[in-house]
């Protein structure tokens, strides 16, 4: 079995979460009402997680401007230049 990775608590991007730390390995945590946040090994390397996570925010971002194209989510500037947006 694969170690797990260690998960930085901050990223200089400036994106901000809402726990300080993750869940330790292997334990669930409530992240919203019936959403769950879990930790595990993986019985394979990641080696493409690079290339797919560029992938999946290139397709979120897609997405959002899409909605917010149709006004179906609506775009608020928030502290330190950051967009939020909310469902209309």
């Amino acid at each position: 079995m694969q170690k797990a990775a260690k998960v930085k608590s901050r990223v200089p991007d400036g994106l901000q979460y809402p726990f300080a730390e993750p869940p330790p390995p292997g334990k669930l945590r409530e992240v919203a009402p019936g959403v769950y946040w879990l930790r595990m090994p993986l019985p394979f390397a990641l080696e493409h997680i690079a290339q797919q996570t560029m992938f999946a925010r290139g397709e979120t971002l897609s997405h959002i401007n899409f909605l917010h194209s149709r006004g179906q989510l609506q775009r608020a500037r928030g502290d330190g230049g950051i967009y939020r947006y909310a469902r209309v």
